[in-house]
């Protein structure tokens, strides 16, 4: 039978993926995930909460029964993404600076490393950050329904099927009506391997896979959830600080607690045209600021 594997490439958003495994728990086979052990901003190191819960046994069984993980950390950073600078012009000096889209790109090969060790010829891989899901559904259908074997369907020819996805921003009380298309996109084990066999899967390869978009492939609506930006304020403020965006929110006033607070209950953009958003505290009308809401 057709197996579905979840690829995942997860920093710190605990709570997050266990609201993705608990969902897609019933209808995987499992959870190929890995785990930083740096921050992807700034290449400083940070618990690995995933594989220490694991370890410990105090995540739940819908976490720990079909969970592979592998940790990437420093070494990785240091040997595979920093990239020559040079200073001074033509006659200065070089100097190495980290990427962090490199790193994560680094991430996303190993999981698919991890998958081709396991999947069987007709198995299915679902390449999704922690806060795409999935619908159970819908990866259900393509389990059983068998669409795409014998060398038909996108997933085989057409390099993978894309699953657009419902948006929510900072909470479910935030419908944004967009519909995210960056991911989850869904591969085929033989199409991947074929791929394989004509030119080695490098990082960048196997991420501008992933980057191609509806105009490219053939996508099944409302197949998934986006759920970005979820949480606490605290955890929030700890994105906005670590991701590849952070230099977004440079600008004084930016990251202040009480805006963000603010923003978030009311389904503000955190920015407007570049600048902060004046979201005006909670306790004032909310009849001023409208421009600002999503959508």
């Amino acid at each position: 039978a057709r197996s579905v594997w979840d690829l995942i490439v997860f920093g710190f958003e605990l709570e997050m993926l266990k609201l993705h495994m608990r969902v897609l728990h019933p209808v995987v086979a499992g959870f190929l995930v890995t785990e930083a052990s740096i921050r992807f901003q700034t290449a400083k190191s940070k618990p690995t909460l995933l594989s220490d819960g694991l370890s410990a046994g105090t995540l739940p069984p819908y976490m720990r029964e079909k969970t592979a993980v592998r940790v990437l950390g420093s070494d990785v950073a240091e040997s595979r993404c920093k990239g020559r600078v040079l200073i001074g012009g033509s006659q200065g000096g070089v100097r190495k600076r980290y990427s962090g889209r490199c790193f994560q790109q680094q991430q996303r090969l190993a999981t698919l490393e991890m998958f081709l060790e396991r999947a069987g010829p007709d198995d299915l891989a679902v390449v999704s950050d922690v806060d795409e899901i999935a619908r159970p559904e819908v990866l259900s259908s393509l389990a059983s329904c068998h669409p795409y074997s014998q060398g038909a369907g996108p997933m085989e020819e057409g390099g993978g099927l894309l699953l657009s996805a419902r948006q929510f921003k900072f909470g479910v009380h935030c419908d944004t009506g967009y519909v995210w298309y960056e991911g989850p996109k869904v591969y085929a084990a033989r199409f991947l391997r074929r791929e394989q066999r004509q030119r080695p899967w490098t990082a960048q390869g196997f991420d501008d896979l992933r980057r191609v978009g509806a105009f490219s492939l053939a996508t099944r609506p409302r197949g998934a959830w986006h759920l970005t930006s979820f949480g606490s304020t605290l955890e929030l403020h700890r994105k906005l600080t670590s991701f590849g965006a952070a230099n977004l929110f440079a600008q004084e006033g930016a990251l202040d607690i009480d805006r963000l607070t603010a923003c978030t209950a009311r389904c503000f953009e955190l920015l407007d045209r570049g600048a902060p958003s004046a979201c005006p505290p909670l306790a004032t009308n909310r009849s001023h600021g409208w421009r600002k809401r999503m959508g």
